[in-house]
């Protein structure tokens, strides 16, 4: 069964299911139906997390493991998506691999780990050298800013120790680590936010306002997230007017 699976996977490029598979899968407005040959084995086997598939792939000669597809997504990066641990345990391995190299909107493999909330996969991610956690996706949106988003708090924490990143850069649209996390509601990552300036990291400008002239407090008061709104008035600096 193992060996017809092979066979299945190391011919999938280009296959008719591809784009039926990424289509129902959310991608259908991202997809380059042109480049479908792009999206291989390694790939597949990698988004569902087959992992036996995935190391006997990897040992087929000319086989490119960080071979971008149809949606610019590397192998790691659709583990990294989907916190497929072991598969990228494997993949972070081997010595080619480049745990860096972005995938589709720009977002690193450290930073599809955060959005996503996967804590095994990114302290997998963190342990590599040239792998970034503060590194921008095409929107300038970081890990740190993705994970206040999604309210991922223990990502949070984990990337909050690290002094490369940068509490206040902003990304889409101007809002910062603190708008997403006000406009969430996420009382604990707000607090996580704001004592970084209290023991010794750049100042969260807890008043900044983004594109639009809004600021924390104001994501937190349209969305009436009470908890918030208190400790943001509590602070210094945030001018309720």
């Amino acid at each position: 069964m193992k060996l017809l699976a092979l066979k299945l996977f190391d011919d999938y490029n280009n296959h008719v299911s591809i784009g039926t598979l990424l289509k129902y899968g959310g991608y259908s407005d991202t997809i380059t139906f042109d480049n479908l040959d792009l999206f291989s084995g390694l790939h597949c086997a990698c988004l569902f997390g087959i992992v036996e598939i995935v190391s006997s792939l990897l040992e087929v000669e000319g086989c490119d493991i960080n071979q971008s597809d149809c949606m610019d997504n590397t192998p790691l990066v659709w583990a990294a998506v989907n916190g497929h641990e072991r598969v990228v345990e494997i993949l972070l391995k081997r010595n080619d691999v480049s745990p860096e190299k972005p995938g589709l909107g720009g977002q690193s493999p450290i930073g599809c780990a955060a959005w996503g909330g996967h804590k095994a996969v990114l302290e997998m991610l963190l342990e590599r050298e040239e792998a970034s956690p503060d590194k921008p996706d095409n929107e300038g949106r970081t890990p740190l800013w993705g994970a206040a988003l999604n309210g991922q708090e223990e990502v949070v924490k984990m990337l909050l120790e690290r002094d490369e990143v940068h509490l206040d850069k902003p990304g889409d649209r101007g809002a910062t680590p603190l708008h997403c996390a006000a406009f969430k509601g996420d009382a604990e990552v707000v607090k996580m936010l704001l004592e970084q300036e209290d023991v010794h990291r750049e100042d969260v400008h807890r008043d900044k306002t983004d594109d639009r002239g809004a600021t924390p407090l104001h994501y937190a008061a349209s969305n009436g997230h009470t908890g918030v709104v208190k400790i943001l008035l509590e602070r210094d600096g945030v001018h309720p007017d």
